[in-house]
């Protein structure tokens, strides 16, 4: 769980599972994974596993620190858009006065 502690708060900014764990008592099931959502996961990578396992799926690896593999640029490209530029995303987590 990303926590900002930048973020106004009031007077005390709690610690990230202390909100977690309010958000606990407090019956907000937001933050918590359903046991349908966890179902559905363990389906998709299973599935995946087992493609991998076949080789029924390609892997484009590429080097740590990139962003990614040249084929995912073109599969962008090709549906006529792009990837962001992380370098200059947005930092949600700061200050704005």
């Amino acid at each position: 769980m990303d926590y900002c502690q930048t973020a106004e708060y009031g007077n005390n900014s709690p610690e990230a599972y202390e909100r977690l764990i309010m958000e606990a008592i407090r019956g907000n099931n937001s933050l918590f994974t359903s046991w349908d959502e966890l179902n559905v996961s363990w389906r998709y990578i299973e599935d995946l596993e087992m493609k991998l396992s076949r080789n029924s799926v390609p892997v484009y690896p590429y080097p740590a620190g990139s962003v990614g593999p040249e084929a995912a640029v073109k599969l962008m490209e090709n549906d006529g858009r792009a990837w962001w530029n992380m370098d200059n995303s947005i930092n949600f987590c700061t200050r704005r006065i």
